[in-house]
């Protein structure tokens, strides 16, 4: 039987296949990480997806990889109609482990939301724009995929809209509630409220969410001045793992149109 990483690994490249994305991979300089992307000429629009933080921590412990056992942000890009859509790993996920141990495991540590980590993501995203031949970019992740979507959203002019699912998006409340280390070299979306007040966004959390508590999202969205286009939505019966697979298209359908 398959350990939990390797089961993630294996699955991502099973439902990639099923569906006919390409896999891609991309290089920084003390990490790499990859991607899929399934295109369709002419779309003006290109839907990028970005996952969670991966394995979790056992105790004080750190895991060797952070692969994640679920991708939970490709099955929300696989549940997406959009014609154009990009999914992409963070940092060091769903590598051999040849390639792993090439990767700092502070950018999946404090660091995973450091700025170098953040231009590497937008940078794929330019290429992939570029390949698709879109004009926008629509950005969506879920947990700490979100705060990476909000923070690449925050660099660039170009995104038409912003929405994530269970994302803790004031990181220092975050940790600061569950009495853990702060994200030391990390950029906080709760502190970039003036190069996001352009982006159009939805956050829905879950309001039975013990791990992203709706607070959390609450206090970023309050920093932003009344008025501006940033909508928190609680959906109340969800948590950090229920019930987003299951209806994430209807979601979409609800509030893509928001605020």
């Amino acid at each position: 039987m398959l350990e939990p990483i390797q089961e993630g690994r294996a699955l991502i490249e099973g439902l990639a296949a099923r569906d006919g994305w390409t896999r891609t991979e991309y290089a920084a300089e003390r990490f790499s990480f990859i991607g899929y992307r399934r295109f369709l000429a002419g779309s003006p629009e290109l839907i990028v997806y970005i996952e969670g933080d991966g394995a979790e921590w056992a105790g004080q412990r750190q895991p060797a990889d952070p692969t994640p056992p679920e991708p939970d942000a490709f099955r929300l890009a696989l549940a997406d109609q959009g014609a154009s859509r990009l999914y992409l790993g963070r940092p060091c996920q769903f590598l051999a482990a040849a390639e792993l141990v090439r990767c700092d495991s502070v950018y999946w540590a404090g660091r995973r939301h450091a700025p170098e980590v953040i231009a590497a993501l937008s940078l794929a995203i330019d290429r992939e724009k570029a390949a698709s031949g879109a004009r926008r970019i629509v950005l969506h992740g879920k947990s700490g995929g979100g705060v990476a979507a909000a923070l690449v959203a925050a660099r660039r002019r170009d995104v038409a809209f912003l929405m994530t699912a269970a994302a803790y998006l004031d990181s220092a409340l975050w940790t600061a509630t569950h009495g853990v280390t702060p994200l030391h070299g990390s950029l906080n979306p709760a502190d970039l409220v003036a190069d996001l007040a352009h982006v159009r966004q939805v956050h829905l959390v879950g309001g039975r969410d013990r791990i992203a508590p709706p607070a959390v999202t609450q206090s970023y969205a309050a920093r932003f001045p009344e008025g501006a286009p940033v909508a928190v939505i609680v959906l109340a019966d969800f948590d950090h793992d229920c019930c987003w697979r299951r209806r994430w298209p209807a979601l979409l359908a609800e509030y893509r149109r928001l605020p």
